[in-house]
């Protein structure tokens, strides 16, 4: 435990009958109200609000005045300096920010090594703010620069700003009023939502991996689909034995070898025939045929096999000069420290936990090897004329255990977790077991980590899904040792995140869709919309205030629209009400609520009959009467209809499974993120029914968006 953790009891009981001025609140960001999704205003408790500040915080020191002392730090020190060290402003007409006490002459000189030194006398009317310290005023100037005198060749720019003896070193960073938007995107594509570890084919080891991606994308691609929504590919932290979800990675940095197709590395082809024995085909067919994933037993069968392709790396390739070895020896560099001390990490997990004795450096030839496949799924995209191809997901945080958290500790806050307030899906809030982000050292850091997770994540695919996108707006921290929905909610500095998103989005041509749901503050839906970030929306969720489905003219153009995804049933499940009766079972629903959340459940069945008889062609009247192909391919059809300039498939839906891959609040009670699909990918591709609907399906999409 750090510092932070250790004395946040005793700090309790030293600083109990001093009062925390309301103004530290205000500049750590943490909130004292907040909108529930009823419209409520719920006021956070004082004492959680106190306890929030020391886990950011740390031990006050004791006999002296610490919350002045912060205050001073965060809201008086930033005007006694000449400019803040980083900057972010519009490409389009910059400007750099100064500060400087009155009795000064407002006269500055600025350099950089590319062009020649330029004299501003700033105008009154740059002024933007005024400041009293110490009985001396202080003021604040933007300063317009003219665009042809920063540098051309990059967005961030390393200038030196003088005034009157002072100096200060600035790195200016331009960023484009919105987000990438690719010029060729069809106006309104389709595509799939993909649990790619679900995946079943006969060549795979247990998991689907980048040769199924590449064999769905070229079943897909020819039919019409632009794209393929991924979830995140992340190595999970292998320190939460048994909590496989891929919302909890060892780095978001790092994609998890788990993925990666043995065939696909060039290796393989010398080894292929010692891989034919019993001792590797035994445990690949047993893994092969299994409904639910067996991450363990996976792990230590493709993690063997990739130790032996390393070995002969190392003795064929390695520091051979070819051209593969110098590929690998540059991306080993460009990824330093944070890379080694992944690799560090996994190392002590293969053997600690799977007793597998391997090289050090095998991760990171699996590291470098998962981007070359994941490059070559999106390059299969691009060919066959998907304009988006992979979307990549990026999770809101990762567990304190992590190596991500480990890197970079003064990043995080270990002793809060992110989750959400109670809502009408989980009474009691949500603790999702991930360490939230200082965004007070976010900002001191320049947003360094969060510039260099865009840039990882953004490589090879076409777009970005940004998982809780509220979370750069404000997150809910909940406490240690007590119920997720006591906690409050702690805001993030948003203008400088959502303008860094606009750059990297641009840098790496990559568009980005914002996950939505929940509850959502109207100041995140404008600045959306506002950034060009494309919005989230389920089927389920398109209700006006009568309980009645939205006509899909009406829905918005911006959108990723879903039939459903890994956070509700699939539509047969859903029908059924087998999601309601397995929530009774798992002891999250009682029996008395069993009864009343069906009957509400029949009114939402015959309501989609209805929308489906208004707007498409309803091939049933009865809400009693079993799912079937006809009611599946009239929801996909009607909603196909929608104006959304996306619309995301289930392949769930497709199979009519009635099971979930996932039950948001469950961890113990039922096996998360396990269920592999009901059939193979063969079945799907050779499916006329499925093939018939798909065409439909693109034929609709292919006309004119209609008018609301």
């Amino acid at each position: 435990m750090d510092e932070r953790g250790r004395h946040i009891g005793r700090q309790d009981r030293v600083m109990e009958d001093r009062v925390i001025p309301e103004k530290l609140f205000y500049l750590q960001g943490i909130g004292a109200d907040y909108q529930d999704n009823q419209g409520q205003c719920v006021a956070i408790d004082p004492e959680v609000r106190r306890r929030l500040l020391f886990a950011m915080t740390g031990p006050p020191a004791i006999g002296t005045d610490p919350w002045q002392q912060r205050i001073d730090a965060l809201d008086a020190r930033p005007w006694l300096q000449l400019a803040p060290a980083f900057q972010i402003t519009d490409i389009d007409t910059p400007t750099l920010e100064v500060y400087q006490p009155q009795e000064l002459t407002a006269h500055f000189s600025l350099s950089h090594p590319q062009a020649t030194p330029l004299q501003i006398e700033a105008r009154p009317h740059w002024q933007h703010g005024e400041y009293w310290y110490q009985q001396r005023r202080f003021v604040r100037y933007h300063l317009p620069l003219p665009p042809d005198w920063l540098s051309t060749d990059a967005t961030d720019t390393e200038l030196t700003v003088y005034q009157q003896g002072r100096q200060q070193r600035v790195t200016l960073c331009r960023t484009p009023a919105r987000c990438y938007q690719a010029p060729a995107r069809p106006e309104r594509s389709w595509g799939l939502n993909l649990q790619l570890y679900r995946l079943r084919t006969s060549r795979q080891w247990g998991i689907g991996d980048f040769a199924d991606l590449h064999r769905l994308i070229d079943w897909l691609g020819p039919l019409g689909a632009d794209f393929i929504q991924l979830n995140p590919l992340h190595t999970p932290d292998p320190h939460l034995k048994g909590n496989v979800s891929p919302y909890a990675a060892a780095d978001r940095h790092c994609l998890s070898p788990l993925y990666l197709a043995p065939e696909w590395i060039e290796e393989y082809s010398s080894l292929a025939a010692e891989f034919q024995r019993p001792q590797w085909l035994g445990p690949r067919q047993r893994l092969a045929e299994a409904d639910w994933l067996d991450y363990d037993a996976i792990a230590r069968l493709k993690f063997a096999l990739f130790d032996r392709l390393h070995q002969q790396f190392l003795q064929t390739v390695c520091n051979s000069g070819a051209e593969r070895d110098q590929a690998y020896q540059r991306f080993v560099r460009q990824h330093g420290e944070r890379l080694q001390q992944y690799r560090r990490q996994e190392h002590q997990w293969l053997w600690q936990q799977l007793q597998l004795e391997t090289h050090p450096d095998l991760p990171l030839f699996l590291q470098f090897e998962a981007r070359r496949q994941q490059a070559r799924c999106q390059a299969r995209c691009q060919a066959l004329g998907m304009v988006t191809g992979l979307i990549a997901d990026l999770p809101v945080g990762v567990p304190p255990t992590s190596c991500e958290v480990a890197a970079d500790p003064q990043y995080f806050c270990r002793h809060a977790s992110i989750g959400a307030p109670p809502d009408p899906f989980a009474a009691q809030g949500q603790d999702w077991g991930l360490a939230p982000a200082d965004p007070i050292i976010m900002k001191q850091q320049h947003f360094r980590h969060w510039r260099s997770l865009l840039d990882a994540n953004m490589h090879h695919c076409g777009a970005l899904r940004i998982d809780h996108i509220m979370g750069l707006r404000r997150q809910w921290w909940c406490l240690p040792g007590e119920a997720p929905g006591i906690g409050g909610y702690v805001y993030y500095p948003h203008e400088q995140l959502f303008d860094l998103l606009a750059l990297h989005s641009h840098n790496h041509g990559c568009e980005v869709i914002g996950e939505n749901l929940g509850i959502v503050p109207p100041e995140i839906d404008q600045q959306m919309q506002h950034k060009g970030i494309a919005g989230t929306q389920l089927l389920h969720f398109c209700l006006d205030s009568q309980g009645r489905y939205l006509a899909p003219d009406t829905l918005g153009n911006n959108l990723m629209l879903m039939t459903s995804n890994h956070d509700v049933p699939p539509l047969a499940q859903w029908w059924q009400g087998g999601d309601l009766h397995l929530l009774q079972q798992l002891q999250l629903l009682s029996a008395e609520q069993l009864p009343q959340r069906l009957q509400q459940r029949r009114r939402q069945k015959q309501a989609l009959l209805e929308w489906l008889t208004r707007f498409g062609d309803s091939p049933a009247t009865d809400a009693e009467q079993d799912w079937n192909f006809e009611l599946m391919a009239a929801s996909l059809l009607t909603l196909a209809k929608s104006r959304a300039n996306r619309f995301a498939l289930q392949l769930d839906d497709l199979l009519l499974s009635s099971q979930p891959v996932n039950i948001p609040g469950t961890w113990k009670q039922y096996r998360n993120w396990q269920l592999r699909l009901s059939q193979p990918l063969a079945s799907l591709e050779q499916d006329p029914q499925i093939h018939a609907l798909l065409q439909q399906i693109d034929q609709l999409r292919r006309q004119s968006r209609p008018t609301p």
